[in-house]
């Protein structure tokens, strides 16, 4: 399923569709709209979930899913995608302000936003419903077509009491994946009633708005080197204002644990992010991710980043036996150790908004995270970078004809033999480029770029630079 989201006069940004999920790679000009639109994906991801079950809106527009529950069994596909379709943008239009001010604390003005959902070929969904009040209706046709070892998983939940969260009355919900006419049991969901199916099955389905907290999305902002030689001494100084404030009756105790205001000073995204870096947790049992980080220690950072006896982080060169602190590594050390974080920690973030990817990076280190990015991209990662770099553009697209122009079927492992790349350094799906222009108003659009099977992407704010300084040259050497 593809998940666009359309946005009209927000900021500087006159228009925007961005699609979530996959690799987005964003390039545009210095104060474009680059960072405005990262962070509102990122709070429309994990802000709009919780208005998902707004009550009249979900009577007016999923009254088929409710009808649907009351059989035991719930189908989503192309037919009926249109009323949950709309059903999404009418929550988007009615909290869209909202939306806003818990992303960015402040109340700017936004015009529209909106989403267009889009099923691949033959995808749907189906949905087991087990209804305590009417146990006999979840053993239907599709319950019957589960595996053996799905039917006892699902007995031995309906069994055993203990299972069921502390609800009255619960319903649980049991997707099944359909594939290849194999029907197995892929999630289970939990439901304070019947009521709450339709708007609990759209968070299932629009996976992207059903992140929770940091095990859905992590937002990595520029300036990273700045932000964790600063981050402790942040939340020190608001843990001591948030303690003086409560003491003094100012705030709540609530208020005081949890600050959303815009005295912080920086957005929701941004202070996700200190905390994360705060609260991270080193995940020993990360053999899913070892290549990446070792593709990082080997290529990038040529070290490792360790913990101390004091549970500080430090860098070790390769070679080397001094462990140095990071204020006195390289800003280069800096940047990449959020992503190092992310590879290690105890839940990692299904959708990653990365900000700036190049900074302090030599244009050599540049194409190395390239190879980096495809690599994380092709083992399931959604990823929306933003670059400002030519090179790591170049880079992109290389790998991307590299990947998809059939005019290079014949000699492509001799390319990557002669340029020293992989296999595994190819893209294995479309990407989406997006460039932000400007009008003559002084306001930006987002044009998404086509693939092109000669050139693959034309980066034309890039090539007017290049050409500029080519014009330049060529004028002082005459």
């Amino acid at each position: 399923m593809r998940v666009v989201l359309g946005i009209l006069d927000f900021g500087k940004i006159k228009s925007a569709k961005v699609s979530l999920g996959g690799f987005s790679v964003f390039i545009g000009n210095n104060n474009s709209g680059k960072t405005y639109v990262m962070q509102l994906l990122y709070g429309v991801m994990k802000n709009l979930s919780k208005y998902l079950s707004d009550t009249d809106l979900c009577a007016k527009y999923l009254q088929r899913l409710q009808q649907q529950a009351e059989t035991g069994i719930i189908t989503i596909d192309a037919s009926s995608f249109g009323w949950m379709e709309q059903f999404l943008n009418a929550v988007l239009q009615k909290y869209k302000e909202q939306v806003v001010l818990d992303t960015f604390y402040e109340p700017i003005e936004i015009g529209q936003m909106d989403v267009r959902l889009t099923l691949e070929e033959d995808e749907h969904y189906e949905f087991l419903v087990y209804d305590p009040d009417h146990p006999e209706k979840y053993r239907n046709a599709l319950f019957e077509q589960l595996s053996d070892k799905n039917k006892q998983t699902i007995e031995k939940m309906i069994r055993d009491q203990g299972i069921f969260p502390a609800y009255n009355k619960p319903c649980v919900l049991f997707q099944v994946c359909v594939s290849q006419h194999k029907k197995e049991l892929v999630r289970i969901s939990f439901c304070d009633s019947k009521k709450e199916i339709p708007s609990v099955l759209v968070r299932l389905v629009t996976d992207y708005f059903a992140a929770d907290g940091f095990s859905g999305q992590l937002f990595l902002p520029a300036s990273r080197t700045g932000l964790l030689m600063l981050y402790k001494e942040f939340f020190a100084a608001k843990t001591d204002e948030a303690v003086r404030l409560s003491v003094n009756g100012s705030l709540s105790v609530n208020e005081s644990l949890y600050p959303k205001s815009k005295k912080m000073g920086i957005t929701q995204p941004v202070y996700d992010f200190l905390r994360f870096m705060q609260t991270f947790s080193l995940n020993r049992n990360t053999s899913f991710n070892s290549d990446f980080v070792r593709f990082i220690e080997e290529h990038l950072i040529e070290g490792r980043i360790l913990i101390d006896q004091r549970n500080q982080p430090v860098y070790q060169a390769q070679g080397a036996k001094q462990e140095l602190p990071l204020y006195l590594s390289s800003s280069m050390i800096n940047e990449l150790m959020p992503v190092l974080y992310v590879l290690q920690s105890v839940e990692q973030p299904k959708y990653l908004i990365w900000d700036e990817i190049e900074t302090s990076l030599h244009p050599q280190k540049q194409m190395e995270l390239a190879r980096l990015l495809s690599r994380m991209s092709n083992a399931g990662f959604l990823m929306a970078v933003s670059t400002h770099s030519d090179t790591m553009a170049a880079k992109i697209n290389n790998l991307c004809l590299l990947s998809f122009s059939q005019l290079l079927n014949g000699k492509r492992a001799e390319i990557l033999k002669q340029t020293g790349l992989s296999e595994a350094d190819l893209f294995q799906e479309k990407i989406h480029v997006y460039q932000f222009e400007h009008d003559n108003a002084g306001r930006s659009f987002v044009r998404e770029l086509e693939y092109d099977e000669v050139t693959g992407y034309q980066f034309t704010l890039f090539h007017d630079s290049v050409e500029k300084l080519f014009q330049e040259t060529r004028l002082i050497l005459e």
